[in-house]
């Protein structure tokens, strides 16, 4: 058996066994188990939005450099990936601004 070639593992399965017949100590790994795995969800949660947020970002900028050339919205639309009625609202900002 693997535990038997190396005496890290044995050590490391006799606390286990230890800790697992204390009903307390196996409540507090489990709620630490618990707490590392909704970090980490959180946390990868975070990062997908955070990714979703700069392409979002990256399209508007884009797109408001396409207006100032002088592209038409649908075009932009469909290069972007925007909404036809996204690009009219920044189109309807710079006028706003320009004014």
């Amino acid at each position: 058996m693997l535990k038997d070639d190396n005496p890290h593992i044995e050590k490391a399965f006799g606390i286990l066994k230890l800790l697992s017949g204390d009903e307390e100590v196996r409540f507090m790994a489990e709620a630490r188990q618990k707490a590392i795995m909704d970090y980490n969800a959180r946390y990868d949660g975070g990062v997908r939005d955070g990714k979703a947020q700069g392409r979002m970002e990256e399209r508007l900028v884009v797109a408001e450099n396409a207006l100032r050339k002088g592209m038409s919205p649908p075009d932009i639309a469909e290069i972007t990936g925007l909404s036809l009625a996204e690009i009219e609202a920044l189109a309807a900002r710079f006028r706003r601004e320009d004014s």
